[in-house]
C-alpha cells in the first residue's frame, strides 16, 4: 500500500491506475472502507477506470445485500462503458438477483455479442433461457459454449439434459 501511495505522489499522471491497483489490494486485505474510498474517487474522476470501479463497488454492494445501490452502479457502469462485457455481465447478475429475467437475458445477450469467445457467458445465458421456457435458444447457447470451449463438459451435459426434457 505504501509503495502504491508513494508512486501516486511521484507520478500523479498515473493516479487513476494506481488507485485502481490500490483498491484491489485493499479488497484482498479486507479493508473495505479504504477500497470504497479509492473506488469513489475513480467513479467521480470519470476516467478510463470509472466503469470498472463502479462494477467492483457494485459487487461489494450486492454481496452486502445493498441491492438498490448495486443496481444503480451496474446501470451507471453500462452507461459509462456500453462496450464493456464486464459491465453488462454485472448488470445481468443484479437483474438475476432482482428476478428480472427478461432484463437479465437482454444484458447477457449484450455480453455474448461483445465477448463471443467466452463459453461461460453462453452457458449462463443458456441456463436463464432454459428456465424461461426458451428451450431452443438455450440449446443453441449450450452448443455455442461447447464450440467455444470443447473441453468443458458442462454445456454438453446441460444440452443433453435439456434435449431429453424437450423430446
Amino acid at each position: 500500500i505504501e509503495d502504491l501511495s508513494a508512486c501516486a505522489r511521484q507520478k500523479p499522471q498515473n493516479l487513476e491506475a494506481i488507485l485502481w491497483e490500490r483498491a484491489q489490494l485493499y479488497e484482498i486485505l479486507g479493508d473495505t472502507e479504504s477500497m470504497l474510498t479509492d473506488l469513489d474517487y475513480l467513479v467521480r474522476s470519470d476516467g478510463p477506470e470509472a466503469a470498472s470501479a463502479l462494477v467492483m463497488q457494485g459487487k461489494f454492494y450486492l454481496f452486502n445485500e445493498r441491492i438498490d445501490q448495486a443496481l444503480a452502479n451496474a446501470l451507471q457502469a453500462v452507461d459509462k462503458s456500453p462496450d464493456s462485457p464486464a459491465a453488462h455481465r454485472f448488470l445481468a447478475d443484479v437483474y438475476v438477483t432482482f428476478q428480472m429475467v427478461t432484463n437479465a437475458i437482454e444484458s447477457l445477450e449484450n455480453v455474448v455479442r461483445l465477448a463471443p469467445d467466452n463459453a461461460h457467458d453462453h452457458y449462463v445465458l443458456g441456463n436463464i433461457l432454459s428456465k424461461s421456457d426458451r428451450k431452443a435458444e438455450a440449446i443453441a447457447c449450450y452448443t455455442k459454449a461447447a464450440e467455444v470451449d470443447p473441453s468443458w463438459w458442462r454445456p454438453l451435459a446441460a444440452r443433453a439434459t435439456l434435449n431429453a426434457r424437450v423430446n
